[in-house]
């Protein structure tokens, strides 16, 4: 009797592993988690966008511009924070983090809160003359207490981040995107909540509030010393002081490197709100509301890709070796391909469709502009993801580079209009789309030359 063998069978299996593998990878599930995520958001915006109106809904995409100015150069302390604790080697090292940063969340959160209030304390004595303007008019009022409630949220948020930045060292999945999901949840119904209550836009403000301490308190979970349990008594017994084990990640030299990250953070806001920020100062109020709409799409492409970000930094600060940085890149070039190539596509065919069914006919002007803020909002993904890895394998200074570029870009938006006094918003962003285009290449240029010498 013969017996014939499936050559084909460990071929198969092993083509089923890496589909596993691939579908189970951080990438792919913090991919999946920051799209909910901007479906969320692009459900928030498309639907206040319509009640509030053109004029009210660019106050309401300022506040969200100053929350994520605020969020963004904070952040810088978190991936700073996650590239560290991605390299601990020992579960003792980490239940150190894990108990200082509990102590250092603390401490921040009461020293930005006693600053906060007393800025707004000073502020009250020195203005509460000029004010009388502002409480005689009705709508003016209503701004005026959106962003004093948003004030609230600024102790929460250093917390939020340095929380964030251990789970995502840890590559702790389950409460990266459980936290991340809480405070879609929370600001996206809050907001409905608050506007059939009769709120108006404070009340949008304070569930922008709520669901930044919903995010913070779900990214700290209360039972996280319980995965330390078992061998908690011996970690005890070996930490006598702070001294004797000292602490690899919290040091005197954490802010000093988390400059380049907040370089980064800070050129991500200017580059992608720039354009936004020109109009809003410069043009009137149907400008801006027409530029809050393209500034938007352009939010939506680079925090869908956001993840790809977070999963690729503590993996490629963890590589030892160009296979390994090889391995932890190629997953998040074929996520980026699959997924911002065809919305790319989906949106420069059909913008006017896209814009009369999602904000409605007030924002038709929007749609002109709409192929060139998607290749602005591709143009830097691909900018931030390159920067990202050259500074989690210590090459800190492109972040410096992103930020003076977005700077100088910001500059030239700025005088363009001061100088050429009938130039339209749409040209704006047209001059955008093309300087960020050409620092796109630049980059990946500068990518390809530094790596292929690994």
């Amino acid at each position: 009797m013969s017996v014939t063998l499936d050559t084909d069978q460990p071929i198969i299996a092993s083509a089923s592993e890496k589909v596993r593998a691939f579908l189970l990878s951080p990438a792919l599930v913090l991919l999946l988690s920051t799209n909910i995520v901007n479906v969320g958001n692009l459900v928030f915006n498309v639907l206040f966008s319509r009640l509030l109106g053109p004029d009210l809904f660019s106050d309401l995409a300022l506040l969200l511009t100053v929350k994520l100015s605020i969020l963004c150069v904070l952040s810088a302390v978190q991936f700073e924070i996650a590239s560290r604790v991605a390299k601990l080697a020992t579960s003792q090292q980490r239940y150190c983090v894990d108990r200082d940063l509990r102590s250092v969340s603390k401490i921040l959160f009461f020293a930005i809160a006693c600053c906060v209030f007393s800025l707004m304390t000073i502020f009250w004595l020195l203005f509460q003359g000029s004010l009388g303007f502002v409480l005689a008019n009705g709508e003016s009022l209503d701004r005026y207490l959106a962003f004093m409630v948003f004030v609230f949220a600024i102790p929460f948020m250093a917390p939020l981040c340095l929380t964030r930045g251990f789970c995502q060292g840890r590559m702790d999945l389950k409460h990266i995107v459980f936290s991340a999901q809480i405070e879609m949840v929370v600001r996206l119904f809050g907001a409905i909540l608050a506007w059939i209550l009769g709120a108006g836009l404070p009340g949008i403000s304070l569930a922008i509030v709520l669901s930044i301490v919903a995010g913070w308190w779900f990214a700290a979970p209360r039972g996280r010393n319980a995965k330390f349990s078992e061998e908690k008594e011996r970690l005890l017994a070996n930490i006598k002081t702070h001294q004797e084990n000292p602490n690899p990640v919290l040091g005197n030299s954490l802010l000093l490197a988390s400059l380049p990250w907040a370089a980064l953070q800070l050129g991500q806001v200017i580059a992608l709100d720039g354009d936004f920020l020109a109009i809003k100062f410069l043009f009137g109020t149907q400008e801006s509301g027409q530029a809050a709409v393209a500034v938007l799409v352009q939010r939506i492409l680079f925090f869908g890709s956001f993840g790809l970000a977070a999963a690729m930094l503590p993996m490629a600060a963890s590589a030892t070796s160009r296979t390994e940085l090889i391995k932890a890149v190629k997953p998040i070039i074929v996520l980026f391909a699959t997924t911002m190539i065809p919305v790319m596509a989906l949106l420069s065919l059909f913008p006017d469709l896209f814009v009369a069914f999602a904000f409605g006919d007030e924002y038709e002007g929007s749609s002109k502009a709409l192929v060139y803020s998607c290749l602005s909002g591709v143009a830097f993904v691909v900018i931030y993801l390159v920067s990202t890895l050259f500074m989690a394998t210590s090459r800190p200074k492109i972040g410096y580079a992103v930020l003076g570029f977005s700077v100088a870009q910001l500059l030239f938006l700025i005088c363009l209009p001061l100088l050429l006094p009938g130039i339209e918003a749409l040209t704006l962003i047209k001059i955008k789309a093309i300087l960020l285009s050409v620092l796109c290449i630049i980059f990946l240029t500068w990518a390809w030359n530094a790596f292929s010498r690994i």
